[in-house]
């Protein structure tokens, strides 16, 4: 079961799920900020392109039910390494990714990211607030 991605996203309240985005030795890893039990989840990335979001393409999914505590990982499985730009394995500069998630309970769960101009290196994260954080889910735990 898939989970649609509005294209014309705006970055409203609705983006601003409990999640946080960040790159470890593996690659791209997404983190719940707080307890969640999701049955799917799709990754997305959309480049900028003459200043408009161009090519938004799945780049990892999951389709088994995960039950996520405070900090934990989401685990997802890359479509093909050849999707997206750099695929899992990076998160690049001026690009925005999105989460679409869907819980057991029928209620989508989304969060939008924008890397910044020079990008996240490794042990920061990603709010989706867009806010740089040292920790994972600092941003939520405002």
């Amino acid at each position: 079961m898939g989970v649609a991605l509005l294209l014309s996203n705006c970055g409203g309240p609705e983006d601003l799920g409990p999640f946080a985005l960040g790159l470890d030795g593996d690659g791209i890893v997404v983190v719940a900020c707080e307890d969640l039990e999701l049955m799917s989840v799709e990754l997305y990335q959309s480049i900028l392109v003459n200043g408009s979001l161009e090519y938004p393409e799945v780049i990892g999914t999951s389709g088994e039910v995960q039950s996520l505590a405070l900090g934990e990982q989401l685990r997802l499985d890359p479509v093909d390494p050849l999707s997206g730009v750099g695929g899992m394995q990076s998160l690049e500069a001026n690009a925005t990714y999105f989460v679409e998630s869907l819980q057991v309970d029928g209620q989508g769960v989304t969060a939008t990211f924008r890397v910044p101009e020079g990008g996240l290196s490794e042990g920061r994260w990603l709010g989706s607030d867009q806010s740089v954080n040292a920790k994972p889910c600092d941003y939520w735990q405002r």
